[in-house]
């Protein structure tokens, strides 16, 4: 087959399983076990011949986890974002639910657009959305569907002690438009802005 597939059953249920956890950090022994308990049996070394090359064939791009505080990159689980939410759906269907990691989805294609590399950020055991990069610039990135009544979103961003520009994007419009001196952006509003 094309590409070296052998096993089109698994990369078919790979690409399923990527589109509809878009946002999510993964590993291939995670896929592998998810696909087992589907009754789809393959191994880690497909797995991740697999995902290089959806990735390679710009149908997914990766992530990679950054350690805000080490300042390294972690070897570790990335997240997968699909180039097209189009294509997701065709994926996995009419599937409901998943805002915020299809929220986040929307935010990091438009960060690639806008000339961004974009990693997943770790302080600690709090992980920052994005960290997105580009020359001298550095921009933090939380998004979330709606802000939690409970908790501020801005509590992870406020923890890193640098002067870098930090943001959150929403996906419901809110009459605040800053917490703790951090902006509050709806998401056709940040569109708009570049």
């Amino acid at each position: 087959m094309r590409a070296g597939v052998k096993d089109a059953t698994a990369l078919k249920s790979i690409i399923r399983f990527l589109a509809d956890n878009v946002g999510q950090l993964v590993n291939a022994s995670k896929i592998v076990n998810t696909l087992k308990s589907e009754g789809v049996h393959t191994t880690i070394h497909t797995v991740n011949r697999y995902l290089d090359l959806l990735e390679n064939g710009y149908l997914f791009y990766r992530a990679k986890q950054y350690d805000i505080r080490g300042r390294e990159y972690l070897r570790t689980n990335g997240k997968y974002f699909i180039v097209d939410s189009g294509l997701r759906r065709n994926a996995v269907g009419r599937k409901d639910g998943n805002y915020s990691n299809r929220l986040e989805n929307i935010v990091y294609i438009e960060l690639l657009r806008r000339g961004y590399t974009v990693d997943v950020g770790k302080l600690d055991s709090k992980e920052i959305d994005f960290v997105a990069r580009k020359l001298d610039e550095t921009l933090y990135v939380q998004v979330t569907y709606e802000l939690p009544t409970n908790m501020h979103e801005t509590d992870n961003l406020l923890n890193i002690r640098d002067n870098y520009k930090k943001i959150v994007v929403t996906g419901r419009y809110y009459e605040t438009n800053q917490i703790d001196g951090i902006p509050i952006i709806y998401i056709v509003d940040w569109l708009l802005s570049d």
